[in-house]
């Protein structure tokens, strides 16, 4: 999976943070972009995950430009694990979970044992397997590792991953870190 930008500018409003960047990131490499507060990381990061359309040039994702990609098709490939996720309000820790699955749906595919698996993958990498049944809303302490699990269900089989901020998120990086070190796998993983 490749992902690079051509003359890239993204900003909000009249404002531009992002000017013309052109950058290639390499498949199967950790990438990361490093910089101080505000210098647009984040909105970067925004931009590559099809989050933020460009005000000129190109976000591509193997060589295809990612604005034509459809939604679903983009969310089965490539995920934000943002640095300050949000789960709705009464959601039980598997419900949210499961939601990282929902990309792989379709009209004739329902939920499967292949789901269930990457569920419990997720839940077991992330230590939420004992609070499983409890809303999310309910529970203290390490409220990134549960509010993220259901990305990270999802990252269990998405072969590039856009991370904000892996400090903070360094509970559901390192399972991924540890299965990136096979030098059989493939990717793109990013963080800023």
């Amino acid at each position: 999976m490749t992902l690079h930008t051509e003359n890239l500018e993204l900003g909000y409003g009249p404002l531009r943070v992002v000017k013309d960047l052109s950058v290639r990131i390499p498949p199967g490499k950790v990438t990361m972009i490093v910089g101080t507060n505000a210098c647009g990381k984040s909105t970067l990061l925004r931009g590559l995950a099809r989050l933020l359309t460009p005000t000129k040039g190109a976000v591509y994702l193997d060589g295809k430009g990612i604005t034509t990609w459809r939604s679903k098709d983009v969310a089965t490939v490539l995920c934000l694990l943002p640095q300050s996720p949000a789960a709705p309000e009464g959601i039980t820790v598997a419900d949210l979970v499961g939601r990282g699955r929902y990309p792989h749906q379709g009209v004739f595919r329902r939920w499967s044992a292949e789901d269930d698996e990457a569920v419990a993958k997720a839940m077991l990498a992330t230590g939420t397997v004992e609070p499983a049944a409890r809303p999310v809303d309910e529970l203290s302490g390490a409220p990134a590792d549960i509010l993220t699990a259901e990305l990270v269900a999802d990252v269990f089989g998405l072969p590039c991953r856009v991370i904000e901020d892996p400090v903070s998120a360094t509970p559901l990086v390192v399972p991924i870190g540890r299965r990136r070190a096979d030098p059989r796998e493939e990717g793109t993983p990013a963080a800023s």
